[in-house]
């Protein structure tokens, strides 16, 4: 008897795993890796919902869900904030999807931008109005922050990303970054370059100093720039999309 019950609970479980709804959720790259990663089993466990998370920059996950390929995008800045970087990655690939006017914002957390440099490099710390120089293009050698003689090389996630847009917004007064910086698709690749070129620059959540492996980068002491994280739906969420909303502001 005792065998015959664990057969039927093993069923039950195989059965509910197979019915386990698919949600996918498409955006910016950190709040895949740092928020919506982790949180997969615990939703699955939760709700029922298998969340299938997509990095690939807020204003490519905006666009995404504007062509209906995803139900929910996940985003590291405002709406206004999304919905700009989404009109820059809707020219940048030539998309011909429009923006709906019934977007939903549903903010479920808040996150940190850091400013990485090489390892190398002898500064450790900038303040604010040093930031938005190095940024603007304004110093252009890290002689001029404290540093050494050498060129400051700044490096970019895509047009379309979100912490490039709110990084402008905060550190930057949203002046113009400096012509002479270097467009890479995702934050992590901007990283990823520091750790190779010893006058480099790059913003990105903290977390991608792991994501980067590269022994040859650190994070600069900065004073805070911080962000919502945020899931955006077009008119009200699903059922599903509900659930999934509802297990983070749950945690907050």
């Amino acid at each position: 008897m005792r065998s015959i019950s664990g057969l039927v609970l093993a069923a039950s479980v195989l059965v509910g795993t197979a019915h386990a709804q698919a949600l996918e959720i498409g955006g910016s790259t950190v709040v895949v890796k740092d928020t919506l990663q982790p949180a997969a089993a615990g939703i699955k466990e939760t709700t029922g919902i298998d969340i299938k998370p997509l990095g690939m920059g807020s204003g490519r996950g905006m666009v995404s869900l504007f062509e209906g390929k995803i139900a929910i995008a996940a985003v590291s800045e405002s709406l206004e904030e999304a919905t700009a970087s989404a009109r820059t990655t809707l020219d940048e690939i030539g998309s011909k999807a429009r923006v709906p006017g019934n977007l939903v914002y549903h903010e479920i957390g808040r996150d940190r931008i850091s400013v990485f440099l090489h390892k190398d490099n002898p500064v450790g710390s900038l303040t604010r109005a040093q930031m938005k120089d190095i940024f603007t293009g304004r110093v252009r050698n890290w002689k001029d922050v404290g540093g050494t003689d050498l060129p400051i090389k700044v490096f970019l996630s895509s047009p379309g990303s979100g912490t490039r847009a709110t990084f402008q917004k905060l550190a930057m007064d949203g002046a113009d970054y400096t012509a002479d910086a270097t467009d890479f698709r995702s934050s992590l690749a901007s990283v990823v370059e520091v750790g190779k070129e010893k006058g480099g620059v790059a913003v990105a959540g903290p977390s991608l100093l792991d994501d980067a492996r590269s022994p040859h980068l650190k994070i600069a002491n900065t004073p805070p720039v911080e962000r919502p994280i945020a899931l955006v739906t077009v008119g009200r969420p699903s059922e599903p999309a509900q659930k999934v909303i509802d297990y983070f502001r749950k945690k907050k």
